[in-house]
């Protein structure tokens, strides 16, 4: 799938960049109470661009999220290997997994039907989404681009990881779904990068080093938010409507229409939590500094309040 662009809001179009740095001031600062050299010196720009471009889905990642998410009882293995051999990169990153000492195999393994078998249909599942959406660092250039585009994947790879952890602890059927929904809840964030690069890499610039932009920061510059533009993306790319929907909702999963999207856009919003601290702790930050404190606890209660009322219909 070929880049698309996506048009901005109208009001969004007329914002001037120098807005980026106006979120780190108090709530009363207007640009009136800029003087001149202040207003000069934060203008980055005139304009926002009046286009954001969707970046291209790898093929196997479309059709994995498919397959993974079928209604059938029993996942086919076979087709997954199928897919997977389709894509000589993706095939060589399955069998590099399975072979690597975190797995122990005694002897080395080169069938990807066979590593199928012996990981599972999920595992092997979970590796070949992971790799695809790691292809897409090649088109970020620039050195601060790949360091975001890093941390968006660090956020999404192990937010699929606890999805699924929640959905299997859960004992709720929907490992698949939750953790496709968890490694792709971020595509908007991606979608911004790459068609909005400046402005977003700008707005990733705050006091605290790891933070990523919230929703009303996205909002408020683009006149849109990751999860809004993350699921249109999904439609387009004609992602199943689990998928789209948990994308969409998962910071406010109750607005799901399906229980069993609300199930998996419950999974998720908890997980963007649990994995968020879990990566603020390994880099030592200190929590009562993070702006994104505060709207993650809000996703966490928002999640957890979900996942109860869901388990005890």
């Amino acid at each position: 799938l070929c880049g698309v662009p996506f048009r901005l809001p109208q009001e969004a179009r007329a914002r001037s960049s120098q807005e980026l740095l106006y979120r780190r001031m108090p709530d009363s600062s207007t640009p009136s109470d800029l003087g001149s050299d202040a207003r000069d010196t934060a203008c980055i720009k005139s304009e926002l661009d009046t286009d954001i471009q969707f970046p291209p889905l790898p093929r196997t990642v479309a059709e994995v999220t498919h397959l993974v998410t079928e209604d059938e009882s029993e996942p086919d293995p076979h087709k997954l290997a199928e897919l997977v051999n389709s894509d000589p990169v993706i095939a060589a990153t399955v069998l590099q997994r399975i072979n690597s000492a975190y797995y122990g195999m005694r002897r080395r393994i080169t069938s990807v039907r066979k590593a199928v078998m012996l990981l599972g249909f999920l595992d092997v599942a979970n590796v070949v989404l992971t790799a695809g959406m790691m292809q897409l660092e090649e088109i970020f250039a620039a050195t601060d681009q790949q360091q975001l585009f890093n941390h968006i994947m660090q956020l999404s790879v192990g937010t699929g990881q606890f999805a699924r952890e929640l959905a299997q602890g859960l004992e709720l059927s929907i490992e698949g779904p939750a953790y496709s929904a968890g490694l792709l809840h971020s595509t908007g964030r991606l979608i911004f990068l790459y068609g909005a690069t400046d402005d977003y890499t700008a707005l990733s610039h705050t006091d605290d080093e790891h933070a990523l932009p919230t929703v009303d920061a996205e909002t408020f510059i683009f006149g849109i938010s990751h999860p809004e533009i993350g699921a249109q993306a999904a439609s387009m790319w004609k992602l199943p409507d689990v998928l789209t929907e948990a994308i969409l909702h998962y910071t406010k999963p109750e607005r799901a229409e399906a229980s069993s999207h609300r199930q998996v856009a419950a999974l998720v919003g908890a997980a963007v939590a649990a994995q968020t601290a879990s990566m603020s702790t390994q880099s030592e930050i200190d929590l009562a500094e993070a702006s994104a404190v505060q709207s993650l606890a809000s996703i966490a209660d928002t999640a957890a309040s979900t996942l109860a009322d869901l388990i005890a219909e």
